[in-house]
């Protein structure tokens, strides 16, 4: 990515530094926004919003490629954060040790795995489009979750769909 702008190895620190403002700030209103969005709707907010900075990493353009260290890093956290949160609500007391220790081993293998499956699949794939369809499949992902949420609501009576 900093090949394509013509800048040093070094200068990959500054999306990064970008993605982790984004985190910081996330972190600091998910629980108002949790609670005010809800698990799934959170979730969405989060992999939309990393789906677009992964499909845009190729764009060769410094800004670009802030805004997409941004996005990504406001991103991410949500997905965590709903995920871990959807599991210490809904499962029972008795078994919240083990469900917590499955969804931390779920959510966090990609990242062990990520690094060789993606360079293996960069010797074989153009790495701008590979970004473009793994921005797809996370902005299809988000869509999905979306519409089951929606869904859902739906299928909710007004009273329950509203709760006081």
């Amino acid at each position: 990515m900093v090949d394509a702008l013509g800048h040093s190895a070094a200068h990959v620190g500054v999306p990064y530094a970008v993605q982790g403002v984004g985190s910081v700030a996330v972190g600091l209103v998910s629980g108002p926004a949790l609670r005010r969005l809800g698990e799934r709707w959170f979730a969405v907010a989060g992999i939309a919003p990393a789906g677009l900075a992964t499909a845009g990493r190729p764009v060769s353009s410094d800004p670009v490629l802030l805004v997409c260290g941004l996005a990504g890093g406001l991103g991410l956290p949500c997905v965590l954060i709903a995920a871990h949160t959807a599991v210490q609500r809904e499962i029972p007391a008795a078994a919240l040790g083990q469900a917590t220790a499955t969804a931390n081993t779920l959510t966090f293998t990609p990242n062990v795995l990520g690094p060789a499956v993606g360079s293996a699949l960069v010797e074989l794939v153009d790495r701008r489009r590979l970004s473009v369809v793994l921005g797809g499949a996370l902005l299809g992902t988000a869509c999905a979750l979306a519409q089951r949420s929606a869904d859902r609501t739906a299928a909710r009576s007004s009273s329950d769909a509203n709760p006081a």
